[in-house]
């Protein structure tokens, strides 16, 4: 990557696949963890760690292009 561009747009990728990351684990259902006693498994939510770094990722993805460098 030779221009600020292109380390922004891929920084944009890594972003938005960690948000659809953890959006795919919506129907995932629990095989460990609290939620995998309840009767839905936990299908239908977020996995609050799949979320947690999400975030973690987005953060960080936006202090860098704001830094840019």
């Amino acid at each position: 990557m030779s221009s600020d561009g292109g380390r922004e747009a891929v920084l944009e990728r890594v972003k938005k696949a960690a948000e659809e990351g953890a959006e795919s684990t919506r129907q995932m259902e629990a095989r460990k963890g609290r939620a995998s006693y309840m009767l839905s498994k936990g299908a239908g939510h977020l996995d609050p760690g799949a979320v947690t770094m999400s975030l973690q990722i987005g953060c960080l993805c936006d202090y860098l292009i704001e830094k840019g460098g």
